[in-house]
């Protein structure tokens, strides 16, 4: 087991370089952690990582961060299935971006993000402890930091990474992806889970914060609560169209009404899902109301 520990900084870098040559080995232009070796780095300690290359854990190797791992802009971290980063640390990645991003992932930690505009400086940050939010929900152990220079007007697409060892036993498929809001509570951003990749996918987004994800929807300012799946909708302002999110994945029968309550269209998903897209594009401006099976009507407005 190898510890990275608190030394005076004169020396620090050269303990740590020591430390991980003994940890690592090369491969193919890789620094990989060998398996059976447990990597920790202790609580106080920034690791640095500099120049162009990846970092890769391996199956059956471990490594903990309790501390600070910095990504300089050309690293890379690269994590073996069932072989993530833990610990009560943090990773952290900064660089500038002065082009849009497509389905960019800062510094290999697995959030992969496009988005219209040049987010300029951007630092993203990375943690593994769940988050319990004030009605005492918790979620996975993964969690997002995104800072940007420019983080309006995105309409970002985000495809947050996971890895299953770190579910909390949070059921898979029930996973939606939630923002924080003023530092205060967790709002549902309509999203998807695609199992097969370890990922839940969110579009649209206008900016991009705190990130993690909870088994199903916890917003309550839109959530219909007379229903036990839990409806909301998403955006409440829109020219284009809306996006229906329940808590679990069901068979969605949504009406699309006047604000008088008059039906205006229907809509059945062909098999059970979570989301369901409704094109308003072709609506007259006004106030109108989506019911979700049977449930409480939820309002917009189409601009």
């Amino acid at each position: 087991m190898y510890y990275f520990r608190h030394v005076p900084v004169n020396t620090r870098n050269i303990l740590l370089a020591s430390v991980l040559n003994l940890a690592f080995c090369a491969a193919q232009g890789q620094s990989v952690l060998q398996s059976g070796t447990t990597l920790v780095v202790d609580a106080g300690t920034v690791l640095r990582i500099e120049g162009q290359g990846t970092v890769a854990t391996t199956p059956g190797s471990t490594w903990v961060n309790n501390g600070e791992v910095q990504l300089g802009p050309q690293a890379l971290l690269n994590e073996a299935n069932g072989a993530p980063i833990s610990g009560t640390g943090t990773e952290r990645y900064t660089a500038t971006y002065t082009d849009p991003l497509s389905n960019t992932e800062p510094g290999g930690l697995r959030l992969v993000v496009s988005t219209v505009q040049a987010p300029q400086g951007v630092t993203l940050v990375r943690g593994h402890q769940p988050i319990t939010e004030p009605g005492g929900a918790v979620g996975t152990a993964r969690w997002y930091q995104w800072a940007s220079d420019v983080n309006t007007g995105l309409d970002a697409e985000v495809r947050f990474g996971y890895d299953e060892s770190q579910l909390n036993s949070v059921v898979e498929t029930d996973q939606v992806l939630h923002v924080l809001q003023a530092n205060t509570f967790w709002l549902a951003i309509p999203s998807s889970v695609d199992a097969p990749n370890d990922r839940v996918d969110a579009i649209n987004l206008d900016s991009i914060g705190t990130l993690t994800t909870f088994s199903g929807a916890l917003t309550t300012g839109l959530a219909d609560g007379s229903n036990p799946l839990q409806a909301m909708l998403f955006p409440t302002v829109t020219d284009e169209s809306v996006i229906v999110v329940v808590g679990k994945s069901s068979l969605l029968s949504v009406e699309l009404l006047d604000v008088q309550g008059r039906g205006l269209r229907s809509y059945t998903s062909p098999a059970p899902s979570r989301t369901m897209r409704i094109d308003v594009s072709g609506l007259s401006a006004g106030v109108y109301l989506v019911r979700v099976n049977g449930g409480r009507a939820l309002r917009f407005i189409r601009s």
